[in-house]
């Protein structure tokens, strides 16, 4: 099966061949190429140390970053692009679930590949030798299968993210998982308890976002994984898919039953936060055109699916109807600014304050947006 190689990966791996040493593209990337997809990145394995790799690559004028040696890997900086590079290596012990205690490098492809999560993404390919699958993934990939590399319990007793990756590539690739993976993600799903927030939340992420985001949210439910997730999300929400595949937006409807509750189990960006917050807080608005244009100020984008999520689907309509009006929503569109006020010797510390009873009055009356109009407003409010 033909691997079409970038110039750039193919220069790479030209380098090494060059000096005596073997390398590869590995991992997501082959999988992703025999599959018809492009791949994000190129990751390459190579029986070459890493300070062989830096002499080597900087002998040919091409730049390199030692991002990593204790584990192997440089990074190699060609045409603008970053490439990982990486020594064929086995690991040692893990004891925390995460990440081994240490790494040894072998001249070995196939002890490099062993240790790998899952046979899809277990396989390397070079532009002379092809693809070097042996593990059966090309097999798993036919049949749409997500099965651990070797005992599954030994590779999820090694690094518990592996169980959300398990249902991630499941969820985005729309594979199904392996009897004896799937019964080990059960029997391990409490060592995600070992696993950062951020890790948890960036996989929750991928799962939620993703065109098959239903099934896995199945997944996550049947596996039991959600308790270490959100354990207050007991209902399985339904027709998530149909929603703009935004975070923040899926992850309200996920946790709208649960009123968000578990919110600070996540890691989540401060913008992400308070959209999530926005949406997971009801709030009475009387279905009129302002009562839409207050939606639009406070939810923004997704002022509809708010409306859609707290059952106002006449609500909802109206929205889209001020939306397209090109009403005044935020406090940036008035008309007026803090230097029009400033003028009318409203003190600084007051201009927030200004603005936003202005935003208000605009909300109720949108003809009232003109700059004569506000600055009369505001001088007869605050100067009064």
């Amino acid at each position: 099966m033909d691997i079409k190689f970038p110039e750039k990966v193919k220069k790479i791996i030209a380098v090494y061949e060059k000096n005596g040493y073997r390398a590869y593209a590995v991992g997501g990337c082959v999988r992703d190429c025999l599959m018809g997809k492009a791949p994000a990145d190129w990751d390459i394995t190579c029986s070459c140390s890493p300070e062989k790799t830096i002499e080597i690559f900087e002998f040919e004028g091409i730049h390199t970053i030692p991002t990593g040696l204790k584990h192997g890997t440089v990074s190699v900086l060609l045409g603008g692009e970053i490439f990982e590079c990486t020594t064929h290596r086995v690991d040692g012990s893990y004891t925390d679930s995460r990440r081994p205690d240490f790494v040894e490098f072998t001249q070995r492809l196939e002890d490099d590949l062993s240790r790998r999560d899952f046979t899809v993404n277990a396989m390397a390919a070079s532009p002379l030798g092809g693809v070097c699958d042996r593990f059966g993934g090309l097999d798993d990939l036919e049949n749409k299968i997500i099965r651990c590399v070797g005992e599954p319990e030994v590779r999820f007793g090694e690094d518990a993210l592996r169980i959300l990756r398990a249902l991630r590539f499941a969820t985005v690739l729309d594979f199904e998982i392996e009897k004896e993976t799937f019964s080990a993600v059960k029997k391990l799903a409490h060592t995600l308890e070992n696993i950062s927030a951020e890790r948890k939340t960036s996989e929750l992420s991928k799962i939620l976002c993703s065109p098959y985001a239903q099934r896995g949210i199945g997944l996550l439910f049947d596996s039991g994984v959600i308790k270490y997730l959100l354990p207050d999300a007991n209902i399985l929400p339904q027709n998530i898919t149909l929603l703009e595949p935004a975070f923040p937006l899926r992850l309200a409807t996920f946790m709208w039953q649960s009123g968000g509750r578990d919110i600070t189990r996540l890691r989540l960006s401060n913008e992400e936060k308070k959209t999530v917050s926005a949406l997971l807080t009801k709030i009475e608005l009387a279905d009129t055109p302002e009562g839409a244009r207050r939606m639009l100020s406070r939810y923004g984008k997704f002022s509809i699916f708010a409306c859609i999520l707290q059952g106002k689907a006449d609500l909802a309509a109206l929205v889209k109807s001020e939306k397209e009006t090109g009403c005044v929503t935020k406090i940036s569109q008035l008309a007026v600014d803090g230097n029009m006020l400033s003028e009318l010797n409203i003190p600084n510390k007051k201009i927030g304050e200004v603005l936003s009873f202005l935003l208000d009055e605009v909300l109720k009356n949108p003809s009232l947006n003109t700059r004569d109009t506000l600055l009369q407003i505001a001088n007869k409010k605050f100067n009064a």
